[in-house]
């Protein structure tokens, strides 16, 4: 069972239906990726109790979700590890950023490239 993986689909689709909150089961990993959304503003707040994260979501002034979609990379089959001269190959056209587990902890693909720093790639958040 990935729990990032669902962890990441709750949100989007919560947000794309305009819940105000997501519960989600808490894990370490999914702790430390909230505080990376957190950080990027792509969420409000999270707070953990009776093992269970409830999520406030983050909208703009118009009502629209700052999370529009998520893409897990690595999967559990297939981890994918870049160099951060590499990051760009993931982030495309569309604007947004990755999340990667460096040496570290877990961090955006900007400040792992100021750091200089490679990792796994978990995520692409727009």
């Amino acid at each position: 069972m990935d729990t990032i993986a669902n962890l990441l689909i709750s949100i989007k689709n919560s947000s794309v239906l305009g819940k105000p909150q997501v519960v989600v089961p808490s894990s370490k990993l999914s702790m430390k990726v909230l505080g990376v959304l957190k950080k990027t503003n792509k969420i409000t707040d999270f707070r953990e109790s009776d093992n269970k994260i409830r999520v406030l979501l983050a909208y703009d002034k118009e009502g629209k979700a700052k999370i529009e979609d998520v893409k897990k990379i690595s999967k559990l089959g297939r981890r994918i590890y870049r160099s951060y001269k590499n990051f760009k190959d993931f982030i495309g056209r569309k604007k947004g950023f990755l999340i990667v587990s460096t040496s570290r902890g877990l961090m955006t693909e900007k400040e792992a490239r100021s750091k200089k720093l490679g990792g796994e790639i978990i995520a692409k958040i727009t």
